[in-house]
């Protein structure tokens, strides 16, 4: 093997048929048993980023529910444009800031965000199906905003890392898998 394919190798991860490697054979030796899809998925929540979220879900509800309607109005474009712009950054900084203060290694931090922002993901569709009874001080008018500005927000957390880790899988240095697999190979 020379020294390009052996570079390839270790930046992108692959097995000896140059295939992208996963290390799940590891989790067999260190469990002693094959794991299923959902007890590898909770192995990887981060418990204290999952009760933060939760935390935020709840109190971002209910301050929706009581001061919601200056925040979400019918016909608002231009306030739904600037409240779209400002959470974008906002909540990739904070869920960065979180992820910090819980001590993940850069490296879990797609992991951590994850965990955040799974409340969000599992009940705001509830928020958003029943909007007229949740927020009954907002217009119906203003759901499809809210549900849109949910997707939003966690896109604006997910995308820095998910960013980092596909990049990481799909050659972000130049090549993609399959020509470093190639490489690999001879």
């Amino acid at each position: 093997m020379n020294g390009l394919a052996r570079k390839c190798r270790a930046e992108h991860r692959l097995d000896r048929r140059g295939r992208l490697w996963t290390g799940a054979g590891n989790f067999r030796v260190a469990f002693g048993r094959g794991l299923y899809e959902y007890e590898f998925m909770f192995m990887l929540m981060n418990m204290r980023l999952l009760r933060t979220g939760f935390i935020i879900w709840l109190v971002a509800t209910l301050a929706l529910r009581f001061g919601g309607q200056h925040l979400l109005r019918p016909g608002d474009w231009k306030g739904t444009l600037i409240l779209f712009a400002i959470t974008f950054p906002l909540m990739a900084w904070l869920v960065r800031r979180l992820c910090v203060r819980a001590g993940l290694p850069q490296g879990e931090w797609l992991a951590g965000a994850t965990s955040l922002l799974l409340p969000t993901l599992l009940l705001d569709p509830f928020s958003s199906a029943f909007f007229p009874a949740v927020f009954p001080n907002m217009a119906p008018q203003v759901a499809g905003v809210f549900g849109g500005w949910m997707l939003w927000c966690c896109g604006a957390a997910l995308r820095r890392w998910s960013a980092l880790a596909f990049g990481r899988l799909s050659g972000s240095r130049g090549s993609s898998v399959e020509e470093a697999a190639q490489l690999a190979r001879g």
